[in-house]
């Protein structure tokens, strides 16, 4: 006889079958929020902008401008935040998000003198825009 306060439950299964614990918690396929699509096809900017102490910093962004208005709020990068202001210097638009990141990457990698050959050995003065390469 099993003592009153214990409740027994057998479970059968095969090896294959697991038993299922269900929770009313957990949330259906079509309740859960969607997550945004990540965009790989577009226009992707690499830009070079110059802080207040003559350092550079490289980003890409899908949206130059509300990437520049992010980092005005100090809401972009912390390291744009802390060397107010900036001016934006160079940018080159690509096609797909691979080829920006890579890029953005290859300039993180080159020293200054080498950045600054790429800013400011091209035939424009001061700003660059270059349109989007074709891929």
């Amino acid at each position: 006889m099993a003592h009153p306060f214990i409740s027994v439950m057998t479970v059968t299964m095969n090896k294959k079958e697991r038993p299922v614990k269900k929770s009313s918690k957990r949330k259906t396929l079509l309740e859960r929020p969607q997550k945004k699509k990540f965009i790989r096809k577009g226009v992707f900017t690499v830009y070079i902008l110059e802080c207040s102490d003559g350092s550079f910093y490289t980003g890409h962004t899908h949206d130059l401008k509300a990437r520049l208005e992010l980092h005005e709020k100090g809401r972009g990068a912390k390291y744009v935040r802390s060397h107010k202001p900036f001016k934006l210097i160079y940018t080159k638009q690509y096609c797909y998000f691979r080829h920006a990141f890579l890029e953005e990457l290859r300039i993180q990698g080159l020293s200054r003198k080498e950045k600054e050959t790429l800013i400011f050995g091209a035939p424009k003065k001061r700003f660059i825009q270059q349109e989007c390469v074709k891929c």
